[in-house]
């Protein structure tokens, strides 16, 4: 039985707007970005001649993906399926349920290709490729999905859907004499987590991974941002979150981002199929931020901050980036221009300028003896302030008696 060879990535979330402008098409402009990262997997996967690609979940940020994604994203697929690459996708939380009558965009891929494989559901068959005596035994598991909870107390249902995906990884993955790989897009225990957490709504099923079974020789995973390796249990399969390949928000800054390769040998015991697997590095947008700090000699003025001064000692060019301010004054938060700093920061080289956020003393205010307020009454100060607030004279009377009759009526009360 001949070697398999495969790259894996999840998490493209295509659509995200959370950063930039738009492009030439009307489009989020970080679009590019993450076309750019996956034409980096796709060429590699085309260089090397792989036998698999995998997108274990969360092709696009939402169902109803504009159509020009759409189309972009199904380029780079006829690239991999003309060059012979079987394309596996597994459903992930932000791809939208299929059945039912409903359709997601795992369904309309499926017509491109008899090599596009997508997995709406618990499933488990052998892909081969008899030309070269290749096979192995493909267990996929979408996000899953939650019974209703019928009166069931929020702990019960936890518990259930829990123990349902345990048994539904128990079943589909069988002893076999061939490898298998398990691709999901799952809630694993003991992952680093990302911008991930902020994206799904809801609870989201959990498990170990001891889980796992040892017949497993591979598994492959989506849903966490953070790319890395799980440490498995003794006799456990390598496993590993493929992380999104391109830096979502701040959440993941200086993240390094990765796609994965893998080699596995049919010829070998169980337990020694997985002969490589590699992370391999995806160069992408890095998402930057500044501090700046005003020290207490400068004198208050708009121009207090230029774009020398933020270019100093940092590499913000071609990054998304976002500004904190610390002033050493209130005055001195008062003179800034932040529509100013914002074109610097443009100026210095930054794509998309996040957001700016001041730091400074909040200014002491004092009363003075001339307004009187120390020596007026709680009446006095209800009418003043009604006089500023109020300009009918008729309402602003009205509103005053209704304040006294309430005030009348607590001290009654008491």
């Amino acid at each position: 039985m001949g070697q398999i060879r495969g790259l894996a990535t999840a998490d493209l979330h295509l659509g995200i707007d959370n950063v930039g402008g738009v492009n030439e098409y009307g489009l989020p402009a970080r679009v590019d970005d993450y076309l750019a990262a996956l034409d980096q997997i796709v060429d590699h996967a085309v260089a090397e001649k792989v036998d698999l690609f995998i997108l274990a979940g969360d092709l696009t940020k939402q169902r109803n993906t504009p159509q020009r994604i759409v189309a972009a994203l199904f380029e780079r697929f006829q690239r991999l399926i003309g060059a012979g690459i079987t394309i596996l996708l597994v459903r992930g939380n932000h791809d939208g349920d299929s059945g039912e009558g409903r359709a997601n965009l795992l369904d309309t891929a499926g017509y491109l290709s008899r090599l596009m494989m997508p997995i709406n559901r618990p499933e488990a068959f052998v892909w081969e490729n008899r030309v070269n005596d290749k096979a192995c035994r493909i267990a996929g598991i979408p996000w899953p999905r939650i019974g209703r909870a019928e009166g069931r107390p929020l702990d019960e249902l936890t518990r259930a859907a829990d123990e349902s995906l345990r048994v539904t990884i128990r079943d589909l993955c069988q002893e076999s004499h061939m490898p298998q790989i398990l691709i999901g897009h799952l809630a694993v225990a003991g992952a680093d987590r990302a911008s991930d957490q902020w994206m799904t709504l809801g609870y989201e099923p959990l498990i170990r991974p001891a889980d796992f079974p040892e017949s497993l020789d591979l598994v492959i995973l989506g849903h966490y941002h953070k790319p890395g390796r799980l440490d498995p249990p003794l006799r456990r399969a390598p496993m590993f979150y493929c992380g999104s390949p391109v830096i979502i928000d701040f959440g993941e800054e200086g993240q390094a981002k990765r796609f994965w390769y893998f080699e596995l040998d049919g010829s070998r015991p169980p337990g020694e199929r997985c002969t490589k697997l590699e992370a391999l590095p995806l160069p992408g947008r890095p998402f930057v931020t500044v501090d700046f700090e005003i020290p207490a000699s400068a004198q208050p003025s708009g121009d207090i901050i230029d774009g020398d001064g933020l270019r100093e000692g940092r590499h913000i060019d071609g990054c998304v980036v976002r500004l904190r301010i610390k002033c050493a004054t209130a005055e001195q938060a008062a003179a800034l221009n932040l529509n100013a700093v914002a074109a610097s920061l443009r100026e210095a080289g930054a794509w998309w300028v996040a957001g700016i956020t001041l730091d400074s003393p909040r200014p002491e205010r004092r009363w003075s003896a001339a307004e009187g307020i120390t020596e007026q009454s709680p009446q006095e100060l209800l009418m003043r302030y009604l006089s500023d607030a109020e300009p009918d004279e008729t309402r602003r009377g009205r509103l005053f008696e209704l304040a006294m009759m309430e005030a009348s009526h607590d001290t009654d009360a008491h």
